[in-house]
């Protein structure tokens, strides 16, 4: 009898260590699963309220936000499906305007702009993998609209369009490293229209022509480095039809 009693006294600590050792994962589990019932709720008209936090079939997070009766309000924050921040969107709660930073993997800045009603609207910056400025176009209602921006890594300007409703639609300069013009064209409704101009470093002309529809047109004339008139050539719907080569003595064609 009295060794039963001492064999109770031994196994009770360990029933309780046991007994311990079940429940915790259980308690655990309800504290997780309090956590989660405390995110992704409805309002009566069934609209997203309060918190929440979307996750892909892994798992994963792929947002986290607050909605105030089905309008994104304040910050969100988007990953990509291996956990690295994708993006972060801040809602101003009027349901159409929020302001996002999109990032690449390895964490540099990737865009940062405006958007009005899910379309890119403003002036949106671009920027190259490794953190260098790529381009600041200007959108209207998701079409770009304006002047836009394009750059060297170095920083440099490299070009300037203007857009209109989303097509090419004015006066284009695409520029060499120093910034000096070394194009310059124009466009009407995203085609090359009217007078063209390629120039040397130092600025002199080396080419100029005319564009009509996108193709060549009219009488296009070729200089070298010294400003001497080296050729001309006639083109008719963007055809060559005729050409003069005045660095040699012998024509490819006359022009009458």
């Amino acid at each position: 009898m009295k060794r039963n009693v001492e064999t109770k006294k031994l196994l009770l600590p360990l029933f309780f260590f046991l007994l311990i050792f079940i429940l915790t994962p259980l308690t655990g589990s309800a504290q997780n699963y309090d956590k989660e019932q405390s995110h992704n709720e409805m309002d009566s008209l069934g609209r997203k309220h309060g918190a929440w936090i979307k996750k892909n079939r892994r798992g994963k997070v792929v947002y986290e936000g607050t909605f105030n009766h089905g309008v994104p309000v304040d910050t969100f924050t988007y990953y990509y499906p291996e956990g690295d921040l994708r993006a972060n969107m801040y809602h101003t709660g009027d349901d159409s305007t929020a302001y996002a930073t999109l990032y690449f993997e390895n964490g540099n800045k990737k865009a940062e702009g405006k958007y009005i009603s899910q379309e890119k609207d403003s002036v949106w910056t671009f920027y190259r993998k490794k953190g260098s400025l790529i381009s600041k176009k200007k959108y209207d209602s998701g079409k770009q609209d304006g002047v836009s921006k394009y750059y060297y890594d170095s920083g440099d300007l490299l070009k300037k369009t203007v857009f209109r409703n989303g097509a090419r639609d004015g006066k284009e300069i695409v520029y060499y490293r120093n910034e000096k013009p070394e194009k310059i064209q124009f466009y009407a409704d995203g085609k090359l229209q009217g007078e063209a101009t390629i120039f040397y470093p130092n600025g002199d002309t080396m080419t100029s022509g005319m564009y009509e529809n996108d193709l060549k047109t009219g009488e296009w004339r070729y200089f070298d480095k010294d400003g001497k008139l080296e050729k001309v050539k006639i083109y008719e719907k963007g055809e060559l039809i005729k050409e003069q080569d005045f660095s040699s003595s012998e024509d490819s064609d006359t022009i009458d």
